[in-house]
This record gives structure tokens, C-alpha cells and sequence, in this order.
């Protein structure tokens, strides 16, 4: 977003640039479009008369502003950004008010219909451009019982809830379910049955914050698809602690330790039991870490298994995978 002030002074922040390019764009339909190009450019719902240039321009800003408000109050509303995003915003906003002369007393007519029109600019970016309300959406939601959280058990059906209760953070407990899961579209996980799986809350996306998640017992499975912004993702087990940023892979928790499986990408697997400080598990392979560090860690590539549990393991982990490439 770059422009020019009143003053003739420059506008342009790349930061706040390149953060906006990171989310996707909220359209509003055609209708809308034409409704708020027409009353801005005066061509409907206005008569001739004898005011002033800058008197029409002022009630056409205010009639655009007041689209706009309408639409907006029926529309779910953009996540705030980020407390290192405000405060950077607020800075530079302070910094063009003081050095543009803002505040002080005796606007010029054409400076107030120029401060209407920037309101107005202001409201379409906020709309437009920043964010949605990001939470975990449940996809797809298979067999009975109730889940177990931490604030107590939850009825599948409740999905409203469940959302918020992992958006904030909280242990998820699956029975005889299997739960598919969604961030913002780009982001997919899959928990097994008889999983227990910790959600950290979520971090702002587009930021260095990791998406963290400990892995107790069971299996999950994770997709990122194009447009991820990012975020580094950490999965922790009692064993290793897996970090990726982009990528499809999957983690297993049972008796004999921690397997990690990478259908594509590739992601970082540390810990104990003698692995080295950082091993690089590469696409279509499966390293598995054993409890105690009893055994030394074994890596398998996904073909020619002998193993019947783990060729279920790295079929289901691929059918997962490709689901996102469809």
C-alpha cells in the first residue's frame, strides 16, 4: 500500500506490504463492487445543486463510508493482527502524523474530504486484505463417543467448541474417533483413534512463532498446502522433537517409541537414544527412534517393507497426502 498525503509526503511501507501479500484476499460480490463505484464517482443517489466540489465529495465519502459499515456488519469479521504488527503500525502512523503537521488546529475543507476518503481507504484494507478469524475447522469427524479436552469431555457434534478449545490451547483425547482438521486452508491434521495429542495455542501466522503440537501416544498426520505462510511446525513425543515447515508427513507414538514417516518434503528429527544432534528424514522414508534408547534408531524408506503395520501406516499416511494435491 503506497501513496501520498495531503502534504505531498511519501506513504510507503514495504513491511506492511509484504505482511498483507501473505493472506489470501476477501472478495465481496459484484453488487457491492458496483454500489460503492457509483457512489463514490457520483453516479447514483445524488442530485445537481449548488454546493461546493469539496461539499460533494465529503457526502459521497460519507455515503461510502456507510456502504461500507453495512456490509461489514454482515460479514465475519478479520482477525486483529498480531501485537508486534499494531505496535508497528501505530509507530509509523504517529511518525506521517508528526511529520505531515497532523492534529493541528484549522483543516482545509480539502483536507477533511481527503481524511474522509482515507477512512474509507482504511475500511476496504481492513476488510479486504488483513486476515480472517483463524481457528481450527473440523473437515471430517468419524466414529462415536465423546472427546476428552481438558476442560472435560466434549460431544462430537460440538465443533464451535472444540475449535475455541484448541485455538486457545488444550489436550485432545480421541476414543474410537478420527478427526480431520483444517487452519485457514492451509494447513490439514489427521488424529487416529486412541490418540492424545496436546494443541499449543495458536501463534500468529506469517510470524517465527512455531505451530507446536506433543504427541503422548497414537498417530497424527500433517499436510501443509500452498499458501502456508510459514510458521515453523513442531510435533514433540517423549522420544524426539520433529520440526518442519512444509511438507506431509506423519508421527506414530506406541510401545517401542517415536516413527516418523515423510510421504513429501523433508523435516528434522532430534533427541535422545543415541540419534545424532539433527537427522534429516527425507520423502518416502520412515526413522524410527526407540524407547530408552534400547536400540539404535532404524530408517526405512517407504517401498518394500516387510513390516504389514507399517505398510498400513505409509499407505494411509499417502492416501492423507494425496487428498491435499486434489
Amino acid at each position: 500500500m503506497s501513496g501520498r498525503g495531503p502534504s505531498g509526503g511519501p506513504g510507503e511501507d514495504p513491511a506492511f506490504e509484504s505482511w498483507l501479500r501473505r493472506f489470501a484476499l476477501v472478495v465481496a460480490e459484484p453488487s457491492f463492487r458496483g454500489r460503492l463505484r457509483c457512489l463514490f464517482q457520483g453516479e447514483s443517489g445524488f442530485e445537481p445543486g449548488e454546493e461546493s466540489r469539496a461539499d460533494a465529495g465529503v457526502r459521497r465519502s460519507s455515503a461510502v463510508t456507510k456502504e461500507v459499515e453495512d456490509w461489514l456488519s454482515g460479514v465475519r469479521p478479520a482477525a486483529p493482527a498480531g501485537k508486534r504488527s499494531r505496535d508497528a503500525l501505530r509507530r509509523a502512523f504517529l511518525g506521517e502524523q508528526a511529520a505531515t503537521g497532523g492534529g493541528r488546529p484549522g483543516p482545509s475543507r480539502a483536507r477533511l474530504v481527503w481524511v474522509s476518503l482515507s477512512a474509507v481507504a482504511a475500511i476496504l484494507v481492513i476488510t479486504f486484505f488483513l486476515p480472517r478469524e483463524t481457528r481450527w475447522k473440523v473437515l471430517d469427524l468419524r466414529g462415536k463417543g465423546a472427546l476428552e479436552l481438558t476442560s472435560g469431555s466434549l460431544d462430537p457434534g460440538e465443533r464451535s467448541r472444540l475449535s475455541e478449545e484448541l485455538a486457545r490451547g488444550t489436550r485432545l483425547v480421541t476414543g474410537e474417533q478420527e478427526l480431520t482438521f483444517s487452519l485457514a486452508g492451509v494447513l490439514a491434521i489427521r488424529l487416529l483413534p486412541h490418540s492424545r495429542v496436546r494443541f499449543e495455542s495458536l501463534p500468529e501466522l506469517g510470524t517465527a512463532e512455531p505451530l507446536s503440537f506433543g504427541l503422548e501416544s497414537g498417530e497424527l498426520f500433517l499436510r501443509t498446502s500452498r499458501g502456508y505462510p510459514g510458521n515453523p511446525i513442531r510435533v514433540e513425543t517423549g522420544e524426539v522433537l520433529v520440526g518442519a515447515s512444509g511438507t506431509a508427513f506423519g508421527v506414530l507414538v506406541d510401545e517401542r517409541g517415536t516413527c516418523v514417516c515423510v510421504c513429501h518434503g523433508e523435516v528434522s528429527v532430534r533427541g535422545a537414544g543415541g540419534i545424532p544432534e539433527e537427522k534429516r528424514v527425507s520423502a518416502e522414508t520412515s526413522y524410527l527412534v526407540f524407547r530408552s534408547g534400547g536400540m539404535a534408531p532404524k530408517e526405512m524408506p517407504f517401498a518394500g517393507s516387510e513390516d504389514p503395520a507399517h505398510r498400513q501406516h505409509t499407505n494411509l499416511l499417502v492416501e492423507f497426502a494425496s487428498a491435499g494435491e486434489r
